[in-house]
């Protein structure tokens, strides 16, 4: 996100119906900015709506972020210039998808205007823009075969490079404490513990490659949506093949920002 693009966005954000904030997980991070610790001059704009909190990694995006919600006064802001919306990524969703990126597409042009939007398939971009090692490719079309084949490669490459991170990071320390871990978390730390570093190179490419090209897409003041999830929560006491396909096609969609960087 561009260090400000305009105190619109806020408005933007406000229209989109609860129902599709409702859609959003809640972050798993504690909250960065809450109604308790605003500006009392902010605090009634932020009941305004659900997207009262935010997280990122990197301590600057905060502040960019902040720059977008909270404009100080006299502050000059950076109009959008472009937003595209990944229409591939919501299809994903089914015809839920399809209602969303229309709202979203309504909300934009009601404060943009239409000629800012543009429709995009994300797939087909990254596919074009970013050499994917065939053995990527292969396991998104085979085991995550409910996923969108380019972006599970995407998602493959990040999740090989969070094992090796956490066994690297890690490692050493669970073999001297040999914590409890519940099952589902073990088996996950047991697959990064065995980890190698054969593919990290690969991953690596394919990680700045893919930011070069998602760079060149937004330019300086774009918008690129996508949905963060394939749908609404898995029910309580889901089958386990369920939850690993809600999983496996939340990690697809999840991966274009967290292997790039742009989050």
């Amino acid at each position: 996100m561009p260090s400000s693009v305009s105190s619109q966005v806020w408005t933007l954000l406000s229209t989109v119906p609860a129902s599709v904030h409702a859609l959003a997980p809640t972050p798993v991070f504690a909250p960065v900015l809450t109604l308790e610790s605003a500006p009392a001059s902010t605090k009634e704009d932020l009941t305004l709506s659900p997207l009262s909190r935010w997280f990122a990694r990197v301590p600057m995006t905060i502040c960019k972020v902040g720059h977008v919600l909270l404009p100080l006064p006299g502050e000059t802001n950076v109009e959008l210039t472009h937003f595209i919306i990944a229409n591939d990524c919501f299809k994903y969703l089914g015809s839920v998808g399809e209602h969303i990126s229309h709202i979203v597409a309504k909300s934009v042009e009601v404060s943009f205007g239409s000629h800012l939007i543009t429709n995009k398939n994300l797939e087909n971009y990254i596919y074009e823009k970013v050499s994917l090692p065939r053995e990527f490719l292969s396991n998104a079309s085979g085991s995550q075969a409910s996923t969108i084949p380019t972006l599970g490669a995407v998602s493959f490459a990040m999740r090989l490079l969070q094992r090796f991170e956490f066994m690297i990071n890690h490692g050493k320390w669970l073999e001297i404490v040999k914590p409890s871990i519940v099952p589902g978390i073990s088996e996950r730390i047991m697959e990064a513990l065995a980890s190698t570093d054969d593919n990290v190179d690969s991953c690596m490419k394919l990680k700045s490659e893919l930011k070069d090209a998602l760079t060149s897409l937004l330019e300086d003041y774009g918008v690129l949506a996508i949905p963060m999830v394939p749908g609404p929560p898995p029910k309580l006491n889901q089958d386990s093949t369920t939850l690993e396909d809600f999983r496996t096609k939340a990690f697809s969609l999840l991966a274009v920002a967290g292997l790039s960087g742009f989050c």
